[in-house]
């Protein structure tokens, strides 16, 4: 889980910059961010024949890319210096994921998946 999180980090920010760095808008920027951070976790997951963990219940992951990626561009948009914005954008992500894991922190089911359990009951 912790070299997950340190990689949906790295591919956070540096989607993020190369965003920019092509002249995004800030809101690309940051989509492109949880694009980028997320794709590169299930494309190791489906190579490895696993469920991905952006499918599973459990720990937040693309809402940690995006509170990371959010906090980078904002840094950015400063005047911060890029290198602190990474950091800064790097240590959300990585502590949201991390903490989530550990403390069970979860986004609440979709309405149509609680419809369907009703419905099966």
């Amino acid at each position: 889980v912790r070299m997950d999180a340190l990689g949906l980090a790295l591919f956070t920010v540096s989607g993020a910059g190369i965003a920019l760095a092509h002249g995004a808008p800030l809101v690309v920027a940051v989509l492109m961010a949880v694009v980028a951070g997320t794709t590169g976790g299930v494309l190791r997951d489906i190579v490895v024949n696993e469920i991905p963990d952006l499918f599973r219940p459990g720990g937040l992951y693309a809402t940690a890319s995006l509170a990371g990626a959010l906090v980078f561009v904002a840094c950015l948009s400063q005047g911060f210096e890029y290198g602190t914005a990474a950091i800064a954008g790097a240590f959300i992500v990585v502590g949201l994921r991390l903490l989530s894991v550990r403390l069970g922190v979860a986004m609440p089911s979709p309405q149509w998946a609680n419809d369907r359990e009703r419905r099966r009951a």
